[in-house]
């Protein structure tokens, strides 16, 4: 029973999607809705990396994926989204690259911070 609720406990769903009325109920009481907008975000602002860990997806599937780096605007209208939001609590800059390849990380690092003081990427004290 213990597992069971465990696993609700971790469980999503968005009201109104189950086909089954009864269902749909059950998991208004057990589980937790998905939330309006996202918690945590990682932003990818370039692609590829320079290493070959055998954990990540990068070293397997890199050489298929355009290589690129992200429109600081585009950026900044996803941190200024976050900011604006005021629920979001963990902004990481990188996702499945090498994020110091951005020869711009630290501005765009900084950027985050003063954006979204409250999410936890933000431990420098730098506003």
């Amino acid at each position: 029973m213990s597992s069971l609720f465990r696993r609700a406990k971790t469980s999503f769903y968005i009201p109104g999607c189950d086909d089954n009325p009864l269902r749909d109920r059950v998991k208004r009481v057990l589980w937790r809705r998905v939330p309006p907008f996202p918690r945590t975000v990682q932003i990818e602002t370039r692609t590829g990396c320079n290493a070959a860990c055998v954990f990540c997806p990068q070293s397997e599937n890199g050489n298929q994926l355009p290589k690129g780096e992200m429109d600081p605007a585009l950026f900044k209208r996803i941190v200024d989204e976050i900011g604006q939001s005021g629920v979001t609590r963990r902004v990481s800059p990188f996702l499945t690259n090498e994020p110091f390849l951005d020869p711009d990380i630290v501005e765009k690092y900084r950027y985050i911070v003063r954006t979204v003081p409250r999410c936890a990427s933000g431990g420098t004290g730098e506003r």
